[in-house]
């Protein structure tokens, strides 16, 4: 969740209190996938995977 405006302005993250419910639900989403991911690889694995911003990204 990043508030910004405009092509050059910097990205910065909202404070939770900021987020809309969507957001909120995303992040919960989020969370229980990286916790899903991480029980299911080893700790170096789980690293690299989380360094990715996509799923396609090596």
């Amino acid at each position: 969740m990043m508030a910004g405006t405009g092509d050059n302005s910097r990205k910065v993250p909202k404070l939770e209190d900021q987020w809309t419910s969507d957001e909120s639900e995303a992040a919960t989403r989020n969370g229980k996938a990286f916790n899903a991911i991480y029980a299911a690889v080893m700790a170096d694995e789980f690293r690299r995977i989380s360094n990715c911003e996509v799923a396609k990204e090596e």
